[in-house]
C-alpha cells in the first residue's frame, strides 16, 4: 500500500547533499548487479525467479527507458529498481532477511553519495507497489504513478508473457507441484470463482494464464510496453488454444 509519503511527495523536488558524478552513477549500477547476483546464486530460487530473470527484465528496463525518455539519472534509478525488484519476493523461504539485507545495501548507497535520499524511497515505493497483486488490490489507485514505477512494472510483466511467460509459468508450477490443466468437475454447481469460463481451474498451470497472464497485456502503461506486449500476448493465446486441444481428456 502507499505509505504516509504520497506518489506526489516522491516526485516532488527536495534539496539533495552534494551532486551525484557520473562515475558514481555507472558504480552504483555495477554494485547493485553483484550484490544481486551473488545473492541469488546462494539462495534457493527456482528458474522462474532467477538471475536470469532479473538480467531479462533489466534489459527491457533499458529499452523502455530509452524509448520513452527517462532523464539519464532516471534511467539508472529503473535499472538498480530492475536489478533489486525479487530480493525480497514473499513467495520465497528467506525473504525476511533478504529484505534486511536490501534495505542495509541502498542505506549504504545513500550514505556513500551514489544514491539520493529521494532515490532510495522511490525504489522502495516502486518495489512495494508493483506487483500485480498490489495493483489488482488497489495499492496506487486514484494517483499519479511515477515514470519509474510504470518502467519496471512493464518490464517485469513482459517477462511473464510471451514464450518465456510459458516456460516461466510451468517452470514455477512445478516448483510447487501444480497440475498442467485441470476442469471443475461437471457436475460442481457451486461457486465458479475458481475457475475460467470453461471451467479450468486457476490452481492449474494454465489456470494462471486465465487468472492473471492472459490481463498483463491490458495492463501495460507505458506506449514501448504495450507495443511489445502484443506479439507476446498473442503467442500465449495460440499456446493455450493448442494445449487446451492436447490435454482435453473430458468424456
Amino acid at each position: 500500500m502507499v505509505s504516509s509519503r504520497t506518489v506526489q511527495d516522491l516526485k516532488r523536488p527536495r534539496k539533495e547533499k552534494g551532486i551525484i558524478s557520473s562515475s558514481s552513477s555507472s558504480s552504483v549500477v555495477d554494485l547493485t548487479s553483484t550484490f544481486v547476483k551473488d545473492l541469488f546464486q546462494a539462495e534457493s530460487f527456482d528458474g522462474s525467479h532467477d538471475w536470469h530473470h532479473i538480467l531479462r527484465v533489466r534489459k527491457n528496463v533499458v529499452d523502455i527507458a530509452r524509448h520513452e525518455g527517462l532523464t539519464e539519472r532516471q534511467a539508472l534509478v529503473v535499472e538498480v529498481i530492475a536489478l533489486l525488484h525479487d530480493v525480497a519476493d514473499t513467495k520465497y523461504a528467506g525473504h525476511e532477511d533478504r529484505q534486511a539485507q536490501l534495505d542495509k545495501f541502498i542505506d549504504d548507497k545513500v550514505k556513500g553519495g551514489l544514491l539520493m535520499e529521494k532515490e532510495k524511497e522511490l525504489i522502495h515505493f516502486v518495489i512495494r507497489n508493483m506487483s500485480f497483486k498490489d495493483e489488482s488490490k488497489g495499492s496506487c489507485e486514484g494517483y499519479e504513478l511515477p515514470l519509474e514505477l510504470k518502467v519496471v512494472q512493464d518490464a517485469d510483466r513482459l517477462d511473464a508473457i510471451g514464450a518465456v511467460g510459458i516456460a516461466r509459468c510451468f517452470m514455477f508450477g512445478g516448483s510447487r507441484n501444480s497440475t498442467i490443466i485441470d476442469w471443475r468437475p461437471m457436475n460442481n454447481d457451486g461457486d465458479a470463482k475458481d475457475c475460467n469460463e470453461t471451467g479450468i481451474l486457476y490452481k492449474t498451470c494454465v489456470g494462471h494464464f486465465y487468472e492473471k497472464l492472459l490481463k498483463l497485456k491490458g495492463m501495460m502503461k507505458t506506449e514501448r510496453g504495450k507495443a511489445l506486449a502484443e506479439e507476446r500476448h498473442t503467442v500465449m493465446v495460440n499456446f493455450l488454444e493448442q494445449i487446451e486441444k492436447e490435454c482435453d481428456v473430458r468424456a
